[in-house]
């Protein structure tokens, strides 16, 4: 066996290295896109196979299919963007902030809730201006 205290120096001189080994990358902001972007595409497209079986059940498979697939792209572009809100802000802080983020990404700002804002007008009412004063 060896006759020396260390080992020869062809074994504990290697700098090179091994083949095995995979090369550490540096963890950027946006590293884990790929994983996002299959499971927000999966999801959606998960919901959009559930659209289309229930269209074909009713009665007007068309119309429905144009609404919802139109609703259903939206929602991959929100939810994409929630994706950006969260990799961007909450990068590099607890699952506290980044849950934070994800939630006040989601809420929209609320309506106007002004008095001039009413219904449409039905049978039994007349149409006036939104504006005029009631009497």
């Amino acid at each position: 066996m060896g006759s020396g205290r260390f080992a020869r120096p062809s074994l504990w001189d290697n700098t090179v290295a091994m083949l095995m080994m995979t090369e550490i990358r540096a963890r950027t902001r946006f590293s884990d896109w790929p994983l996002a972007l299959k499971s927000i595409l999966g999801f959606w497209l998960f919901y959009a196979a559930t659209v289309v079986a229930r269209a074909f059940l009713g009665t007007d498979p068309t119309t429905t299919l144009i609404n919802k697939l139109s609703v259903i792209s939206i929602g991959i572009v929100v939810t994409g963007l929630i994706y950006l809100a969260i990799a961007s802000i909450g990068f590099g802080h607890t699952i506290r902030r980044r849950a934070i983020t994800a939630a006040a990404a989601s809420f929209r700002p609320p309506r106007s809730t002004s008095s001039c804002r009413r219904p449409f007008p039905t049978a039994h009412t007349t149409p006036r201006s939104c504006c005029q004063s009631r009497e």
